[in-house]
């Protein structure tokens, strides 16, 4: 179910753009430019993650700062109040660094694709290695 909902749809794309391709390149023509063609495509997505990131990375170090200023002074229980007080003022949630690695997961799955369709294109088979 998950393939049909992620990675067949990505795979249809591929197929439109490979064969959108002029044919006289040949076909390590047509994989680079569909190379080129792809990052292009994909560029305005990893700028967009690039500056989340950037954003979750400037949180995280002003709220490590805070957290190691409270460990200066406190320990125990107090700490561990006083931290909390610092992740609430700063809308922190330290399971959110989880979801913070959304763009190596989004590189891994357009990567994963773009394997298993070139791998599969028929045009394809048998030229390993030639």
């Amino acid at each position: 179910m998950l393939y049909a909902i992620f990675v067949e749809p990505l795979l249809q794309l591929y197929g439109a753009i490979y064969q959108a391709l002029p044919a006289f390149l040949g076909e390590g023509g047509r994989i680079i430019l569909f190379a080129l063609f792809l990052n292009v495509l994909l560029m305005p997505f990893y700028a967009q993650m690039e500056r989340k990131s950037r954003s979750a990375n400037a949180l995280r170090e002003r709220v490590a700062v805070e957290v190691e200023r409270m460990k200066k002074h406190f320990q125990g229980r107090e700490l561990y109040y006083y931290i909390r007080a610092v992740h609430r003022q700063f809308n922190y949630r330290p399971f959110s660094q989880v979801f913070g690695s959304a763009d190596l997961f989004v590189q891994v799955i357009v990567f994963a694709t773009v394997y298993l369709f070139l791998s599969n294109l028929t045009s394809l088979q048998g030229t390993v290695g030639r």
